[in-house]
């Protein structure tokens, strides 16, 4: 589900994109990337970003492995590589 899918650019934990319905994955086969497509403004949006500093953050379910199972909760404290 895209909406739990955001991006902080500023570490303080608070979204300045969060991706809609309007943006769509692209991807049709499971792998290590996904591709998508944005929306005009969610595009615009993330390249005004603070390209050095930007972290994913998702919600619980935002993404699912092969197997169905769903990502846990992964915020701006996470810092993961």
């Amino acid at each position: 589900m895209l909406t739990k899918i955001k991006l902080d650019d500023d570490n303080d934990g608070v979204a300045e994109v969060t991706l809609s319905a309007a943006d769509v994955v692209s991807s049709v086969v499971n792998g290590v990337t996904i591709d998508m497509q944005l929306s005009a403004g969610a595009a615009a949006a993330i390249e005004a970003l603070n390209t050095s500093t930007i972290e994913l953050m998702l919600d619980s379910g935002a993404v699912t492995d092969p197997l169905n199972n769903p990502n846990l909760l992964v915020t701006h404290l996470d810092n993961k590589p």
